[in-house]
């Protein structure tokens, strides 16, 4: 290692293709921060660079005791290209051999081939879907590249193809204490059929996640099977100090742990040194033990008072954060008002951790404020591929958090690095406070679905509604937490009258569950055989048959009981239209799209059936009206729908004149760009069929990332250009189009004649697919050549017609044999002029 004395020795100079993550260290057996980095050695004095003594590449440096491993540069790349030469030869000569494919891979990640790393993910997704090594492997991959659903797939898919492989169950036991299901955590790791030697690391975490439930009688039970295995964690301080806090909870006569064994020397030694600083010290300590602050963040919007040990009162009229000063101890807090909730919480800090900055305390009254913690680097160099590490407090009416540099406060525009840091990474914490659907759906969105259910749930025990169940279902599902939602909401469902929405949350978790799905039909009957005519129970069978003729006669039954029944209406038009069948959907839809309290969902289906069938006259007059009525507050959606009715009627540049009129509709806040403009000026050129103006566009205006992105996709789609459409949908935020973007992927592949790459895109896309509901289960089966490919089988794909339109091409496409009628049947779908209408217009020649 390089030494400097006084000034004077050897140092490194500066850091070129750095890689850091977070480890043990090899010499302090530490968890710290390892960076591996090419740097250049070099005879410094006063730290001044001064003479070069060759390059070096730095292995895994300790960001606590800095010792490392190092090697000369050029050795180091010749040892590279001679380790992926060899290991490429080898996965070519046996491209079967699984382990051959994964030591490839792992070298090109190694030595920061990165590209070509996640290219060979797709061959390895794709050739061994049922080894349970490669599987683990691209989850491992996924999740350090911040791809967390993708990873969570993959170890869900290892586990199903082995689950006596130690670090498959070890991954699994992982997931299930993130998303908080530590029964089932607890049975995978210490129930009948468990190995004997288990991970020490992860028993402590779910002990530590019990406690966190006050679940202290269960996080012993825990703790006493560690100290079993492993005798010597008995005397780890930490370890004691956890075991002694349940201890003390259940006030348990006897403790697991074995006697202290006390270091007399050292104790004797240390004895005179905390004498003298005993006097200063204790002052400033028992200070800090009376005055911490602590934050209270409330996120219920109505007045309340939040009072701590009936005495220290913080009010609040709506959501807001406010700070209050509490000493160390058990404290109890009640909150009256608007919102009722009572619970305990405790300040505790070691007498020599009272010298260190506090730790971020908060208080969330009902666990109903959304508190997020988000990490920036500041850096000399910009990096403009850095996606800020965020992480999300949701549903805990108490928090400790550690490495906090800004509590509630923004991070500042700079800092000062000194001559020798390139870079340093800040963490700050804030709230997160508006309406609880918004931040549900945004925080899903970010790839934090378990957290957005944790939040929801708070939620939805305070003050439940509609939307928020229907955003809780939204967000378990992509959480891949079926089970857990459906059993969070069957419960709830036994209310009269029959709460719909709360019906349609549990039917939307509970259909991907095979082992719950083939009971869901009879559990639904059995509501029917109480309140045989009841229009909300006839609608809710409807909706879970899988026979659509069936369904249409549930939804007509219920209609019947009760005309102005708007669910029953937008089900039987949705099948209808999935069918084709606009004009029968206009006759459903038509009775209640009326009126300016007409439901919007109903609403829409109704303005599609008219584009779909022609009627672009009744279409325009209708959204003219609508449109001139909303004033600033435009529906985005109806303003498309009307340029591309105006399109169809090729009327193209009038459309353009409306961009105009209606962009100047929408207030622009000052500072911010206009957006819509631009947003329903790329919807036209799109439909108008003008890629090139549409290219120019996108890459001139200021879009947001996500738009920009999607819209990327779009046009590298449309112009056949895999390698960039590969580019941009690795860009594309996860969402509600992730299947069909990745189905889309796989005809690209196919028009090239690339049948491999286009069936891994395809089996990704099924993936996403799958989870959602039964017609796309069923597609698989079509796709597969498991059921009988006819029109009955493509009536039952009951989808949105743009969607449907996706499906029936792909079967085109792998069932040639049959390609014409099912084109047929996708061009009276494909219908609406947005993306991906061009792309899927092609394949019809």
């Amino acid at each position: 290692m390089p030494t400097t004395i006084n000034g004077i020795g050897t140092r490194y100079a500066g850091r070129k293709n750095l890689e850091t993550r977070v480890g043990t260290c090899e010499h302090c057996g530490r968890e710290a921060t390892l960076s591996s980095y090419d740097t250049r050695l070099v005879f410094a004095v006063l730290f001044i660079p001064v003479v070069p003594l060759g390059r070096k590449r730095v292995f895994e440096e300790c960001s606590r005791c800095h010792r490392h491993r190092a090697m000369p540069l050029d050795a180091y790349r010749a040892f590279q290209e001679e380790t992926l030469t060899r290991l490429e030869a080898e996965h070519r000569q046996a491209p079967e051999n699984a382990a051959a494919a994964l030591a490839y891979n792992a070298a090109l990640f190694e030595f920061q081939r990165h590209e070509e790393g996640e290219r060979h993910l797709e061959t390895l997704a794709g050739k061994f879907p049922r080894e349970a090594e490669v599987q683990f492997y691209l989850g491992g991959v996924h999740e350090r590249s911040g791809r967390a659903e993708e990873a969570d797939r993959c170890f869900d898919r290892a586990f199903e193809l082995d689950p006596s492989r130690p670090e498959v169950r070890r991954a699994r036991a992982v997931q299930l204490l993130e998303r908080g299901q530590l029964g089932e955590a607890r049975s995978l790791l210490l129930g009948a059929g468990a190995p004997a030697e288990q991970d020490p690391q992860v028993l402590f975490l779910l002990a530590r996640a019990f406690q966190d439930r006050a679940d202290h009688m269960t996080a012993l039970m825990v703790f006493e099977e560690l100290v079993k295995g492993y005798p010597e964690l008995g005397r780890d301080k930490n370890f004691r100090q956890a075991v002694d806090a349940s201890e003390k909870e259940v006030k348990s006569p006897v403790s697991i742990l074995p006697p202290r064994r006390l270091p007399w020397g050292k104790v004797a030694a240390a004895a005179s040194i905390v004498l003298l600083l005993a006097g200063g010290a204790a002052g400033w300590s028992l200070y800090r033990q009376s005055a911490h602050t602590v934050h209270v963040v409330n996120g219920f919007p109505g007045p309340l008072t939040v009072a701590i040990d009936g005495a220290r009162e913080v009010a609040f009229e709506d959501q807001g954060r406010k700070t209050v000063t509490v000493g160390e101890g058990r404290h109890r807090v009640e909150v009256r008002g608007a919102l009722e909730d009572s619970f305990e919480f405790q300040l505790h800090r070691g007498f020599f951790q009272r010298f260190a900055a506090d730790p971020v305390w908060v208080l969330n009254p009902g666990g109903l404020a959304l508190v997020m913690a988000e990490e920036t680097v500041y850096t000399n160099k910009p990096r403009p591929e850095y996606q800020p590490a965020v992480r999300f407090y949701a549903g805990r009416r108490f928090l400790q958090v550690q490495d906090i540099d800004y509590p509630f406060r923004d991070f500042p525009d700079t800092i000062e690095l000194s001559s020798s840091t390139r870079e340093a990474t800040r963490r700050r914490m804030t709230e997160l406070l508006g309406r609880p659907e918004d931040l549900a759906g945004a925080v899903a969105g970010w790839g934090h679905p378990g957290a957005a259910m944790d939040y929801l749930e708070r939620w939805l025990e305070a003050a439940p509604s509609d939307e928020l169940a229907l955003t809780y279902s939204g967000s378990a599902l992509l959480a891949g937490a079926g089970a857990r939602a459906a059993d969070f909401l069957q419960p709830r469902l036994a209310v009269d009258p029959v709460n719909v929405e709360w019906h349609r949350a549990y039917q939307q978790v509970v259909e991907p569950l095979a082992e719950r799905a083939e009971s869901l039909v009879a559990e639904y009957d059995g509501y029917l055989a109480a309140a045989p005519d009841d229009p909300q129970l006839l609608y809710l069978r409807g909706r879970i048959e899988p026979d659509p003729a069936l369904a249409q006669q549930f939804y007509r039954r219920a209609l019947a009981g009760d005309p102005q029944n708007v669910h029953a209406a937008r089900a039987s038009a949705y099948t209808l239209m999935a069918q084709a069948d606009f004009g029968g959907a206009l006759q459903v839809l038509q009775p209640l799209a009326g009126g300016a309290d007409a439901d919007p969902q109903l609403v829409e289906l109704y303005h599609e059936s008219l584009f779909a069938v022609g009627r672009q006259g009744a279409l325009e007059a209708a959204l003219r009206t609508e449109l001139a009525a909303a004033e600033e507050d435009l529906d985005w959606s109806k303003a498309r729908l009307l340029l591309h009715s105006l399109v169809s009627q090729g009327r193209a540049g009038e459309a353009a004149g409306e961009v105009d009129r209606l962009e100047a509709l929408v207030p622009v806040e000052d500072g911010e760009p206009p957006i819509f403009g631009p947003w329903l000026e790329a919807q036209l050129l799109y439909a108008a069929g003008d890629l090139e103006a549409f290219e120019r566009l996108v890459g001139d205006r200021e879009f947001p990332e996500l738009w920009r992105d999607s819209m990327g996709f779009w046009l590298a789609v449309e112009k056949g250009e895999m390698e960039a459409a590969n580019r941009a949908i690795n860009r594309v935020r996860p969402g509600t189009d992730e299947g069909i973007d990745r189905l889309l992927m796989g005809l690209l592949y196919a028009r090239q004649g690339l049948g491999g790459l286009s069936r891994q895109w395809l089996d990704r896309g099924l993936e996403v697919l799958r989870e959602r509901d039964a017609s796309y289960r069923l597609f698989e089966r079509l796709l597969a050549g498991e059921e009988p490919l006819d029109r009955r089988s493509v009536d039952r794909l009951v989808t949105r017609p743009g969607e449907k339109a996706v499906l029936l091409t792909v079967l085109a496409v792998r069932h040639p044999d049959q390609a014409s009628w099912l084109l047929t049947e996708a061009a009276r779908l494909n219908y609406d002029l947005g993306f991906p209408h061009r792309f899927l217009s092609s394949f019809e020649s």
